[in-house]
């Protein structure tokens, strides 16, 4: 008997943690979600505006390039991560690298752009800084809080400079899988 009013006890425990983590999941999506669209807010809001009526760039933005249509300009941005951290977020909403709009002949090289505006980096640490020592990175769908293409512009650390230094005869023009990945993590990579 007692076995079976034990069994009860232990299935209520086993329901109440159910639903717990339940509720504390619901409550991280809802906060993921809510939180997804920061950098478009920013851009559209703050950054795009404030240059439309003072023809200068508002803070965190630290230059802004529109075009007459607005739909291929850009916003280079501050990041709060790192001193040596920028992101180059386009004007037009475009969720990410996979959007097809990027596959348009006339659309923005975003890259090149990004690639341009690594003297913000020199800029920023008040020194040269080796075009060996930068690096873009795109998150794709699945590695990505936001839900607004940003190129992250930053300086690269020195040991996973090292990894790609004695794998660049691996690399060309095409994107190809980093062999080993990076930090645990699986990246593709191409010569420019």
């Amino acid at each position: 008997m007692k076995r079976k009013k034990r069994l009860p006890k232990l299935l209520k425990w086993l329901v109440a943690i159910i639903m717990v983590s339940l509720v504390i999941l619901a409550i991280w999506w809802g906060w993921v979600r809510s939180h997804s669209n920061e950098l478009w807010k920013i851009v559209s809001e703050q950054c795009v505006p404030h240059q439309q009526l003072s023809a200068s760039a508002a803070s965190p933005c630290i230059n802004v390039v529109l075009t007459p249509d607005a739909q291929r300009g850009y916003v280079i941005f501050k990041d709060r991560n790192g001193p040596l951290h920028f992101l180059l977020i386009p004007t037009a909403k475009i969720d990410g690298i996979e959007s097809k709009v990027l596959q348009q002949p006339d659309s923005t090289d975003y890259l090149y752009q990004a690639w341009v505006a690594r003297h913000y980096l020199a800029q920023q640490a008040g020194k040269p800084i080796s075009r060996e020592m930068v690096s873009l990175a795109i998150n794709s769908a699945y590695g990505r809080s936001q839900e607004q293409l940003h190129i992250h512009i930053a300086c690269i650390k020195p040991e996973i400079q090292a990894q790609l230094g004695s794998q660049i005869d691996k690399f060309s023009e095409k994107w190809s899988s980093v062999p080993y990945g990076i930090n645990g993590h699986h990246y593709i990579a191409r010569t420019l």
